[in-house]
C-alpha cells in the first residue's frame, strides 16, 4: 500500500478529520482519568518471606511488595522463589524491581509467570563479587493480558 501524497490527503479531508476526532476522543477520555496509570490505593499488599530466600510467599494482590529473608546470597549467585498469586493469569505479565533495602544495582530481579497461571517465579541475582545478607525488598505489578 502506497503512502498518500499531500495532494491526495487534501482531496479527501474526511480521513484526517476522522483521525483527529478519534485522537481528540481518546484525549478527552484520558483527561477524565487520574493523572497516573496503575492500581488504586488498597489494591496492593505486602508479604515477608520466612525461613530462607527460596521460600514461597503467598500474596493474592495485583501489585505489592515482597520483603525477602535476610539470609546470605553468595557472590554472583541466583536464587528463585515462587509467589503464589491467584490474580495472575497464564497470559499476564509480571514486572518486578528491586525497590528497597540493599544497595540498588547490586541485584538483578526478573519474573516469569507459571504456565498454568496462579503464580510467578522471581529470580534474584547478587551481581557483586561478595556475599550479601540483607532483606531485599521487591515490588511487583501484574499486567493483565489476553491471547485473543
Amino acid at each position: 500500500m502506497a503512502v498518500p501524497t499531500a495532494a491526495q490527503i487534501d482531496k479527501n479531508r474526511s480521513y484526517p478529520r476522522k483521525m483527529a476526532v478519534s485522537v481528540a476522543d481518546i484525549a478527552a477520555e484520558l483527561d477524565t482519568r487520574a493523572t497516573s496509570v496503575g492500581y488504586a490505593t488498597g489494591a496492593g499488599g505486602a508479604v515477608t518471606q520466612l525461613t530462607n530466600k527460596s521460600t514461597t510467599v503467598v500474596l493474592a494482590k495485583p501489585s505489592g511488595r515482597i520483603t525477602m529473608h535476610a539470609a546470605s546470597l553468595g557472590a554472583t549467585t541466583a536464587v528463585t522463589f515462587t509467589v503464589t498469586n491467584t490474580t495472575v493469569g497464564v497470559n499476564d505479565m509480571v514486572l518486578v524491581r528491586h525497590s528497597g533495602v540493599g544497595t540498588l544495582g547490586n541485584y538483578t530481579v526478573t519474573a516469569a509467570v507459571a504456565l498454568a497461571g496462579g503464580a510467578f517465579d522471581v529470580t534474584v541475582i547478587n551481581t557483586t563479587g561478595a556475599p550479601l545478607a540483607v532483606a531485599v525488598e521487591i515490588s511487583f505489578v501484574v499486567i493483565k493480558g489476553s491471547a485473543a
